[in-house]
């Protein structure tokens, strides 16, 4: 995936577009605060790994079908990040997953871990817990 960044002068406002395969290009707004940008346009290159599925506030049943998406179109191995509240959807498309759509489908491993996140407003950092599992089949 290629973007193009392009700076327009007004309150340090830049939008990136989005180069996909198919030729479509999607504007996605980007805020930079307190930096300059030498020269009107700049190419970026994003290094994306697209067999993760960070798991939110969807129902388990949309990364059921995400990840069902990346194994029929050939992807061996996929990763499920979640943290917080959401470890235990995570848990659930996992086995909604291994257990219903595609039995051929193990867990490979499974990582917990704790990620300092900063409060925004108040400056205080919390701990929240992650979990990644990875998938193969």
């Amino acid at each position: 995936m290629v973007l193009e960044e392009s700076h327009t002068p007004r309150r340090g406002r830049c939008c990136i577009n989005l180069a996909e395969k198919g030729g479509a290009t999607t504007r996605a707004p980007l805020r930079i605060n307190n930096v300059r940008l030498s020269g009107h346009r700049r190419q970026l290159v994003e290094q994306r790994n697209d067999n993760i599925v960070f798991v939110g506030k969807k129902p388990a049943m949309s990364y059921v079908l995400a990840c069902l998406t990346l194994f029929q179109n050939g992807t061996a191995d996929i990763t499920l990040k979640a943290r917080g509240r959401a470890i235990s959807k995570a848990v659930d498309a996992a086995q909604i997953l291994t257990k219903k759509f595609v039995p051929d489908v193990t867990v490979k491993s499974i990582e917990l871990g704790t990620e300092l996140v900063k409060d925004a407003e108040s400056g205080a950092t919390t701990n929240v817990s992650s979990m990644e599992i990875h998938l193969s089949k």
